[in-house]
């Protein structure tokens, strides 16, 4: 699959200040918390990280979830910190394009935080997956 996610300006310096400033917190946090192999089941790698104007990629589908579609690498930056999530394109291997409305942050089923990142389709292309 491809992800091509749509052009949004950001501020500073292409959204790293936002996440310098935001990460000492999070690994903080994920240092303290206890995981266990069983509660660890994918992980997105985020793209947007090394290089936020990076803007497709070559991807797998890992899940697909009542919030929406798991990749296990992306582009698209979710909701958080006060900007919106990026909204896109995923394009399959047939060339069936389903339109992404929004992208979250994955939960489990207690509602913490996962390391996957939800790519969540506009309505009406849930059935296109």
């Amino acid at each position: 699959s491809r992800v091509d996610r749509s052009a949004q300006k950001r501020e500073g310096n292409g959204g790293r200040e936002a996440a310098s400033e935001v990460m000492p917190a999070m690994v903080a946090a994920r240092q303290r918390r206890q995981y266990s192999a069983a509660n660890i089941t994918s992980m997105t790698h985020d793209l947007f990280r090394q290089d936020a104007y990076l803007r497709e990629c070559s991807a797998h589908i890992t899940a697909v979830t009542e919030a929406g579609i798991v990749l296990d690498r992306t582009v698209f930056h979710p909701l958080g910190g006060g900007q919106a999530g990026d909204s896109g394109v995923l394009v399959l291997a047939d060339g069936t394009a389903i339109t992404v409305a929004d992208t979250r942050k994955g939960k489990d089923a207690e509602g913490n935080p996962t390391s996957d990142i939800v790519h969540v389709p506009a309505p009406g292309q849930e059935a296109l997956v």
